[in-house]
């Protein structure tokens, strides 16, 4: 039984049907009439009444809920979402000449990228000494969330007061990294579902996806029984963002799990790998479409998709891929698509899962 939610034209119809169906002397129900003007006024606040009970019939159940009322529904099995993290790392603060004094760098001084996206704040007091020519300061992304991992030797400006010995902020071996997204909807849900829907006993398969996914920041989780022969278990994970896990993650699943498992299972937990994909193709653009803004959309709603399949398809869709394009706002038709040099679907492996590689995309020739 599917419940019937009618909008207002739905009900000034059947309220006028009904009532011109009754016996009653009311013969001018036309726009403008005082019947017709009640009963609209009426179909108004009935309108609403519908749209009310279809919205909190959606809030009701895990596949439709979102936002604070999904949060309410999986606290009933003990889930919380991930709350993610900001990115940290090292900022290497340096000039070309020994310093001709000792200056300090205090917890608080302030970067941001060149392009003004990422803000980090340094995390405890640092002093460049007399003499010396650089001064590793720690630091940590402003803002929750992957924004905030950055590749090393990015150079950064200062702002707010400056530390007036420093020449050059630049970011320090391996990068900013650690930053992860608040759990979305999607990846919290797909966690509640899983420990419904799949039977979790005495160290099964599913147990250990629970096990796993219970981890803040694992964002799926792939299991493989007796991978290594009898006894032995194997987990693969990756994180929030359905990328390869970093290391401190992969180790922080592993001792969660033997905490948790069966006494006498080996198990073994590991990162996703990842594959990157890479699209090139020639688009035909809308007259007022400007191919930048092309690319970075279609790059977006590409990085979507591949985040949807991780551990959940063996295979990048050529024809989907497709779809996506021809769907981006500005492109009228495209030719010349191809993944990883190919026209084929991109393969993964049982451990794989897709990342996005390089974007190309170009206008025809003239």
């Amino acid at each position: 039984m599917t419940m019937d939610f009618k909008n207002y034209n739905d009900i000034l119809s059947d309220m006028m049907t009904d009532l011109a169906g009754r016996d009653t002397k009311i013969t001018d129900m036309n726009p403008g009439s005082i019947i017709r003007t009640l009963i609209e006024l009426v179909a108004v606040q009935l309108d609403e009444g519908y749209y009310l009970a279809e919205q909190i019939l959606n809030l009701f159940f895990a596949a439709t809920t979102s936002g604070e009322y999904l949060d309410l529904r999986v606290a009933e099995l003990g889930l919380t979402r991930a709350a993610g993290s900001a990115a940290t790392g090292v900022v290497t603060a340096s000039r070309s000449t020994p310093a001709p004094f000792s200056q300090l760098i205090p917890e608080g001084t302030t970067f941001e990228t060149t392009d003004g996206q990422v803000q980090i704040a340094s995390i405890e007091d640092v002093t460049l000494l007399s003499g010396t020519m650089s001064i590793d300061v720690p630091v940590q992304a402003v803002n929750v969330g992957s924004d905030g991992n950055i590749q090393t030797d990015i150079t950064l400006k200062q702002v707010g007061v400056a530390v007036s010995l420093v020449e050059l902020w630049t970011v320090a071996s391996p990068g900013l990294t650690g930053g992860t997204n608040e759990e979305s909807d999607d990846t919290l849900r797909a966690r509640y579902l899983a420990q419904i829907q799949l039977p979790a006993t005495s160290g099964n398969a599913s147990h250990y996806m629970q096990w796993a996914l219970q981890v803040t920041g694992v964002g799926g989780a792939k299991i493989f029984p007796l991978w290594d022969g009898a006894g032995t278990v194997k987990v693969v994970i990756v994180d929030t963002e359905k990328q390869p896990a970093e290391t401190e993650l992969v180790t922080e699943v592993a001792e969660y799990i033997e905490t948790m498992r069966p006494i006498g299972a080996t198990v073994t937990v590991d990162s996703a790998s990842g594959l990157e994909t890479s699209v090139s193709a020639t688009v035909i653009l809308a007259p007022a479409a400007v191919l930048a803004d092309v690319q970075d959309a279609f790059e977006a709603a590409l990085e979507e998709y591949l985040q949807e399949i991780a551990f959940e398809q063996d295979y990048v869709s050529y024809a989907r891929v497709g779809t996506i394009l021809l769907s981006t706002d500005g492109v009228l038709d495209y030719s010349d698509l191809q993944l990883n040099s190919t026209t084929a679907n991109v393969l993964l492996e049982d451990e794989e899962v897709p990342i996005i590689g390089t974007v190309s995309i170009s206008e025809p020739e003239e």
